[in-house]
C-alpha cells in the first residue's frame, strides 16, 4: 500500500523524488523527499499532497514513529536565510511555502534541528555562484522532521559542512540527527 501511495504522488511531477519505507516490526516509517524549486506554487501543491498523505497514514497508524527527511527547498524562518530581506518572497522563502512547512509541523512533527540550540548562520545549502559557501551565504532548506515519539529520543542534530568542502561537492550539506537507543 505504501509504495502505491508514493507512486501516485510521483506521477504528479517527474521532478519530485519520494522514497519511502516501512518497518512494521518497529513501527517506523520513513519518507525521503526532494521538491523542485522552479515555482513556489508547484512546491506548495506537492507539499499539500504530502501533508494529506501523512495525515491519512498517521490516522491509520497512530503508533508509527515517523521520520520525514530531505531537501524540502523551503527555508522555514528568516533565521534560516543568510539575508532575509534579499530572499523575502523568493522561491524557497515565500509565505505559502513556509505555511505548508508549518502545516507539516502541526501534524505532530518536529524539526529535529530546532530541537537543540544551534549556532547562528547554520545552513545546509549554498549556491555555487558568487562564492556563497566561502562567504557563508546559505539557506537551511534540508530538514529532518520527526514524530513526537521520536523527538524525545533525539540527542543531537547538526549540519555536517565537511563534505561541502570537497573538490566538486554537492551544493547541499548533510543534516545529521543522533538518536538514543
Amino acid at each position: 500500500m505504501f509504495a502505491l501511495q508514493v507512486a501516485r504522488m510521483e506521477e504528479r511531477s517527474k521532478a519530485v523524488r519520494f522514497c519511502g519505507s516501512r518497518c512494521l516490526a518497529r513501527r517506523l516509517a520513513t519518507l525521503e523527499r526532494q521538491l523542485p524549486r522552479r515555482t513556489a506554487a508547484a512546491g506548495a501543491r506537492l507539499l499539500g499532497a504530502l501533508q494529506s498523505w501523512i495525515t491519512d497514514e498517521l490516522l491509520r497508524h497512530p503508533a508509527w514513529v515517523l521520520v520525514l527527511v530531505g531537501d524540502f527547498n523551503i527555508a522555514p524562518e528568516d533565521r534560516d536565510v543568510h539575508d532575509p530581506a534579499l530572499w523575502a518572497g523568493q522561491v524557497l522563502c515565500t509565505p505559502e511555502e513556509r505555511a505548508h512547512f508549518q502545516r507539516l509541523i502541526a501534524l505532530g512533527l518536529h524539526d529535529a534541528f530546532r530541537l537543540f540550540e544551534q549556532p547562528p548562520k547554520s545552513w545546509s545549502w549554498w549556491d555555487y555562484r558568487n562564492l556563497a559557501f566561502r562567504k557563508n551565504q546559505g539557506l537551511r532548506i534540508d530538514h529532518i522532521l520527526v514524530s513526537t515519539a521520536l523527538a524525545s529520543r533525539d540527542t543531537a542534530c547538526s549540519i555536517d559542512k565537511m563534505p561541502r568542502k570537497n573538490e566538486r561537492p554537492s551544493d547541499h550539506a548533510p543534516v545529521v540527527v543522533e538518536l538514543a537507543g
